[in-house]
């Protein structure tokens, strides 16, 4: 049963709802509604932000172009999820609710939609102390998991992993970087900018920091923030015509783009979560959760094969959770 709730979200074909909620406007219209469904967003959208993303949208299809949609995503595993470095089924759930987004836009505008995931691996390993190894590992995973669902993608709709190699060299970003934290790290200053810093930063990656704590590992921390702030100055003038040609969108919080859920229903980041099944009775549905939901830790945990195993050995099981007691 587990099984066949999986391999049906290879059904990536329009969303009837959203569809049918713009039968009746204009094409233009209906692709602005589509593209602002409140469904698919993580955030209320401001007047400014919501003028760029119509002025995008007009004039792609005033030249009579595809919509290129670049999501900027995290590129890594967080480490704290326990199937890391391998991805999970976060990703296989965030991509049936995005190829069911883009199939229900492709629908209202024969001239196609692209999706590419613009991934920020290598700043893992620069700003968190992720290996570089796993970082390829998981960034290899997704673009195989990407094309599975390229695959069976209605006609009009392309997706493809890219990765920031392909933007700029690794060696002029690692000398920006290091400059920046060579500085002496200030007062702790940003709470937001350290909470993000201690959530992601990787003791055990590329360099062993396990045995530092205290004043060492808050100067490492504060290390970590300045070479974040120096990667996204330089990345906002590195890919300024690339997102300028492009709808960019995110599922991150600390993001400036259009932010989009990652799943129905949750803003979470899909490469931060686990994804697991929901038990009710015979009913099961899906939902991706921090890796410290309280719920974990009553899991069944269950071994299975689906049409995704293949590609990471983090799709070969999946725990299921019973739902909360209705209130």
């Amino acid at each position: 049963m587990h099984s066949d709730v999986l391999d049906s979200l290879l059904d990536v074909s329009p969303d009837p709802a959203l569809v049918q909620s713009v039968r009746e406007l204009s094409q233009r219209d209906a692709i602005r509604s589509i593209v602002l469904a409140k469904r698919m967003r993580a955030t209320h959208v401001d007047r400014a932000q919501r003028a760029a993303i119509v002025e995008y949208l007009d004039r792609v299809v005033s030249r009579g172009e595809p919509l290129l949609i670049v999501n900027s995503w995290g590129g890594f595993k967080a480490h704290r999820v326990r199937s890391a470095p391998h991805l999970e089924w976060s990703e296989v759930f965030h991509l049936h609710f995005f190829c069911r987004w883009l199939a229900s836009l492709a629908e209202v505008y024969p001239l196609g939609v692209r999706l590419e995931y613009s991934g920020q691996g290598p700043v893992a390993t620069l700003v968190d102390n992720y290996r570089r190894e796993d970082v390829q590992c998981y960034g290899e995973e997704m673009s195989r998991l990407a094309a599975i669902f390229d695959e069976r993608t209605p006609r009009g709709v392309s997706i493809v992993t890219r990765d920031l190699d392909e933007f700029y060299e690794r060696d002029d970003l690692c000398a920006i970087l290091d400059s920046a934290a060579a500085e002496l790290p200030g007062p702790a200053g940003d709470e937001t900018w350290l909470r993000h810093a201690r959530n992601n930063f990787c003791r055990d990656g590329e360099r062993d920091l396990r045995s530092i704590s205290g004043e060492q590992l808050d100067e490492e921390l504060r290390r970590s923030v300045q070479r974040l702030r120096a990667w996204y100055a330089y990345d906002a003038d590195a890919r300024r015509d690339y997102f300028g040609a492009a709808l960019g969108v995110s599922n991150g919080a600390a993001s400036s783009l259009y932010r989009l859920s990652s799943v129905a229903g949750s803003d979470r980041c899909f490469w931060m979560t686990e994804g697991v099944l929901v038990a009710k009775g015979e009913q099961a549905r899906t939902e991706i959760v921090m890796p410290d939901d309280t719920r974990l830790a009553a899991a069944i945990e269950i071994e299975l094969q689906t049409k995704v195993s293949r590609v990471s050995p983090g799709l070969e099981r999946i725990r299921v959770v019973a739902a909360e007691p209705a209130s």
